[in-house]
């Protein structure tokens, strides 16, 4: 048996409608807090949930209109959330979804909202994983010393409900790869091309994140179409911008969906990620990730069991190295 990580968290999740697109409620047992979820077309049935008529803060998500390849997402706050969602029903087309964050024991208020909203508000801008649909940065008011320290551990832990959720676009490591709270299981590769390409990035649970700073080549070689779009388009947004004749700059720090895409839109070609990224000793992405696999696989204890409980082709017992393999 496998001893629980010391920073495991336990997270539980209701599907109200029983099916895993509808209506849930995510918490855990050590947190005061609670997320409720569910699409717009579901708004008419989760009207009725208590979370609605709590003071909390929520985020309203969904397709960009302009630039459908990315996320638009609107971060609001209020006494009574079902009163503010009915005017978002009839004012904001965009959004597909809502995450309503409250208390389980209502004790959230209005200045403690305010403030949730300011600071995400202020992570979102300077993340901008997402087009925030907010016209107004809120200011950011102190609540106290023991105000402004309970807040941000409540905040912390509904990051992480969303990022399950797959809200992930308030990641302070994407705006600044070099602090230190990036996970150390997740070291640091390297792609250079030529005098043109000078890229750091780093694997996540999300992708493959290109550091701030990294340089691509500027001509465009033959690519993958899809690759070729997502390369126009963030020079279209500016996260690619110009540096000099031969190179552009990546503006703030990108997240590609693969290690193969974030290379072949860095060199401006096609690019197995997998061997180009490589490790400051040399190493490729890929024979590091099948050095980890293996070394998890050491650590896994194959159950003892009776020896003819598996079979060769002769109908003879497997020895046990086979029987670990098959």
């Amino acid at each position: 048996m496998t001893s629980p990580n010391a920073s495991a968290v336990a997270i539980r999740t209701i599907l109200l409608d029983g099916t895993p697109h509808g209506i849930r409620i995510v918490d855990r047992l050590d947190w005061t807090g609670t997320c409720l979820v569910f699409g717009r077309a579901d708004y008419p049935r989760a009207k009725a949930r208590p979370e609605l008529s709590r003071t909390g803060f929520y985020l309203l998500v969904g397709p960009d209109p302009s630039k459908p390849d990315r996320i638009r997402m609107y971060i609001g706050q209020g006494e009574q959330v079902r009163a503010r969602l009915d005017e978002h029903l009839r004012k904001k087309e965009f959004w597909t979804a809502a995450y309503v964050i409250t208390a389980k024991d209502d004790s959230l208020d209005r200045a403690h909202a305010a403030h949730l909203e300011a600071r995400l508000v202020a992570r979102a801008r300077e993340t901008e994983l997402a087009v925030l649909d907010n016209g107004n940065a809120p200011a950011l008011t102190s609540l106290g010393e023991w105000g402004d320290i309970a807040m941000a551990g409540f905040l912390d832990e509904a990051l992480t409900m969303l990022g399950l959720l797959g809200v992930s676009y308030f990641d302070q490591f994407a705006a600044d790869p070099a602090q230190e709270s990036a996970p150390a299981r997740f070291e640091t590769y390297y792609l250079k091309s030529g005098e043109l390409v000078d890229c750091k990035g780093r694997e996540d649970a999300d992708g493959f994140l290109v550091f701030a700073g990294s340089f691509a080549r500027r001509s465009c070689r033959k690519m993958i179409d899809s690759y070729g779009a997502l390369r126009e388009q963030l020079i279209e947004d500016e996260i690619l911008v110009e540096h000099d004749a031969g190179r552009l700059r990546l503006k703030r720090s990108h997240r590609f969906k693969s290690p193969s895409a974030a290379a072949s839109v860095m060199v401006a070609g096609s690019r197995n990620g997998l061997t180009a990224w490589k490790d400051e000793d040399g190493s490729t992405l890929k024979v590091n990730q099948e050095k980890r696999a293996a070394a998890a696989g050491a650590d896994v204890l194959v159950p003892a069991g009776p020896a003819t409980s598996v079979c060769g082709a002769s109908g003879l017992a497997a020895p046990a190295s086979e029987v670990q393999e098959q």
